[in-house]
């Protein structure tokens, strides 16, 4: 009979291995315990085999380190004398601790927490770990604008080190007027660890963000995770702006998810077509919402917008499968943004589809729609390990916006986004003039006017710089180097046009998501052509037959109560698609 026992919550796992000819063995991964220290072990009936007993959690110690299963006592855990490491580092900063096993070390008041790749992590400025004595492993590591570093070291039974180490600095955005925003983290959400707003702060610091907005948001019922902590920031008003900020992320499954940065009221409501929930229309319509927020001085984005790649074949057939009807992907983001209802759309971050995503931006932005590309992760605090991504560090994308020489609060970032005066990267450093103006403004040109456009870029792992623009790429250069490289190009204009740089990369163990591929892209610099904005026929007939598919996806699977609840959400589609028809009716 086949078993596994694994540490609780640890998936840097051990195994046991349990002989039908009744003997048993213990496998590699066997782990150490110290002295007061207790570790809990759960039993696993194969599920490939037949189980005679059933699963079992067991409690070892230093001075009982074995368990009995099905009769037969197994060696658990091996006793070790233990050692004490004294961590410290100039900056709160995310600190992971391997015995020689590769077995995980926690100070006593830290959340243990995993990546999705079971990389155990917790954050400090200066901490105390208890350690098996013995080889040991300390890896420290601060967000995408340092470098981790590793040491190891040796430590004896019952002696101390003290052990002062640094990330190594890639970039400075802040010292260049950037500061760096997550606009899409779950303190609390369900889960193993209870997180105040402290906790958050801390995160936020290890990460080295300046800006961490923290979801009240339901799951599929109407219990609204930290709605108290939402309030009383509220109450607050906002007084302590120090990047740490408690948002609201608006949940529809059929319409798509929207997170709100500085809300000024607690909503009515939180979400809308939950089954499981009191209210389980679909209605009102997201526009309801987001005007809301909006008229209180919140900013609005689109959070993980599309799951699939909807460039490629098939991809809009699948984002209006019935089928896949509840997917929570941004079907509505077409109809509110010629609304206005749109100050940002988290591109990258999250369950997300990066390319998918581009895709429908840009033909928004063919339309002449502006808003800015921003980041939003959902990972899960309260977790010591989530599935895929949600349980990663926050911030591994991230979002720039360019503030100034001010100190960095969540309504400067803000401020600064709502110009569009951002970039999104999971680590390369990207920039861009047009005609010497920045990310988000806008290059006044007659026709025939030339542009000369400059991007930048450095960062580890870069193979590619591009400058894009409404029909794709305008100029690339490959990149052998990591200290960058730069790319200019001159071109000639006779119709408004956009033009964003974006660079990227291959695969790199040390990148997190599902898509780990180094990656950065700005939002556009516009330039308008005799005072005209562009707007693309083409484009504008692709988003009247979205709008076209989403009405027949809502008609067939949306719930309402009554037909004006229907009239409401084709009030909003008839809006959007005057305008559109208005671009596509136009020869440009």
């Amino acid at each position: 009979m086949d078993f596994v026992v694994s540490a609780l919550r640890d998936p840097q796992a051990p195994e046991v291995v349990v002989w039908d000819s009744g003997c048993a063995k213990l496998g590699p991964l066997r782990p150490f315990v110290i002295p007061g220290g207790l570790l809990d072990l759960i039993v696993f009936s194969r599920p490939d085999r037949h189980a005679s007993f059933s699963d079992s959690v067991h409690r070892v110690s230093y001075e009982q380190p074995c368990v009995v299963i099905g009769g037969h006592t197994v060696e658990a855990a091996e006793p070790s004398a233990a050692g004490t490491l004294e961590l410290s580092s100039a900056y709160v900063s995310r600190w992971t601790v391997l015995d020689e096993r590769g077995g995980a070390w926690f100070p006593d008041d830290q959340p243990h927490r995993y990546d999705a790749q079971g990389v155990p992590y917790f954050y400090g400025r200066a901490t105390t770990v208890r350690v098996p004595s013995g080889p040991t492993r300390v890896r420290v590591a601060r967000g995408t604008e340092f470098k981790a570093v590793e040491q190891l070291v040796d430590i004896a039974p019952d002696r101390t080190i003290e052990l002062f180490v640094e990330p190594e600095r890639i970039h400075n955005g802040l010292a260049r007027g950037w500061a760096s925003a997550d606009l899409h983290v779950h303190l609390n959400y369900s889960g193993d660890h209870v997180n105040d707003i402290a906790r958050g702060r801390v995160v936020r610091q290890g990460e080295g963000l300046h800006v961490m907005n923290l979801l009240a948001a339901n799951w599929n019922t109407d219990l609204i995770y930290d709605d108290i902590l939402l309030t009383e920031t509220l109450q607050a008003n906002h007084a302590d702006d120090d990047g740490t900020v408690v948002g609201v992320e608006y949940r529809n499954n059929l319409y798509g998810h929207m997170t709100v940065l500085n809300p000024d009221a607690r909503p009515e409501r939180f979400h809308t077509g939950h089954p499981r929930a009191t209210h389980d229309v679909d209605w009102p319509p997201n526009s309801q919402a987001a005007g809301a927020f909006r008229e209180g001085g919140a900013f609005v984005t689109y959070t993980h917008p599309f799951l699939v790649d909807v460039a490629a074949a098939g991809g809009l057939d699948e984002v209006f499968s019935r089928a896949r009807a509840r997917s929570c992907e941004a079907r509505a983001l077409v109809v509110d943004a010629p609304l206005g209802l749109v100050d940002g759309v988290d591109v990258v971050g999250g369950p997300n589809h990066i390319i998918g995503s581009m895709e429908v931006v840009r033909r928004l932005y063919n339309c002449g729609l502006r808003f800015a590309l921003t980041a939003g992760t959902d990972v899960l605090l309260s977790f010591s390990s989530a599935w895929g991504e949600l349980s990663n560090p926050p911030g591994w994308f991230r979002a720039y916006a360019e503030i100034g020489t001010e100190q960095p609060t969540s309504r400067r970032w803000q401020q600064a986004a709502s110009a569009g005066r951002t970039f999104v990267t999971n680590g390369p450093w990207l920039e861009l003039t047009v005609n010497d103006v920045g990310i988000g403004g806008c290059v006044e040109a007659g026709p025939g006017a030339r542009l000369q456009a400059k991007a930048e870029v450095s960062g580890a792992g870069l193979e590619e710089l591009l400058i894009v623009g409404p029909d794709g790429p305008l100029a690339r250069s490959e990149i052998v180097s990591d200290d960058g490289a730069s790319l200019s190009v001159e071109l000639a204009v006779e119709s408004p046009t956009w033009l964003a740089a974006t660079a990227h990369g291959g695969k790199r163990a040390t990148l997190y998501g599902d898509q780990p591929s180094v990656f950065a892209h700005t939002s556009p610099v516009w330039v308008r052509v005799d005072g005209r904005e562009i707007a693309r026929a083409d484009d504008a007939q692709w988003c009247l037959d979205w709008i076209a598919r989403f009405q027949e996806l809502v008609r067939a699977d949306g719930r309402f109560s009554a037909e004006a609840q229907w009239d409401d959400f084709e009030a909003d589609c008839s809006r959007a698609t005057r305008f559109y028809a208005a671009i596509a009716g136009r020869t440009t």
